[in-house]
């Protein structure tokens, strides 16, 4: 039994064609088990967690930042993690400015208890004063807001 040319090349296309969508296939579902149907991957998360205090933030301007492993003098010198949540807190809040230097309005603390972010639906806000006219606004999900006169 010979095939002519035109028959070998049409089932090299089609096994080409196959494995390309099986390839395709494979990755799609590997994803699925990673990341499931809706977004679960750690930016995600970290985003969510912002939610909640936009509505008390500025659409622009400048406000402070407090975190764990921050080096507020020489901040090439803070933790990598603390960087990366820094940073991930300005591209989250973005296009307001997050600094890590003193005297804001409004400075965000963001605590993650060194790990993943906590992400909670249902958390309410609780008002705490602090001294000299200054108020903490707990958002339960690891982040406060400090607002000073």
């Amino acid at each position: 039994m010979t095939f002519d040319y035109q028959v070998r090349i049409r089932i090299g296309i089609c096994l080409l064609i196959f494995f390309a969508l099986l390839s395709s296939l494979e990755s799609l579902i590997n994803a699925y088990k990673v990341y499931g149907v809706s977004g679960a991957d750690y930016i995600t998360r970290y985003e969510k967690r912002f939610d909640e205090i936009r509505g008390f933030l500025p659409a622009r301007g400048i406000v402070g930042y407090a975190g764990e492993g921050i080096n507020y003098t020489e901040y090439w010198k803070s933790d990598a993690v603390g960087l990366q949540n820094w940073f991930l807190t300005q591209y989250t809040l973005a296009p307001l400015v997050v600094s890590i230097t003193t005297n804001h309005k409004l400075t965000i603390i963001n605590n993650t208890q060194g790990g993943d972010p906590i992400v909670s639906e249902n958390a309410e806000v609780t008002a705490r004063d602090l001294a000299n006219g200054a108020q903490m606004l707990d958002f339960g999900n690891g982040i406060k807001l400090v607002v000073t006169q």
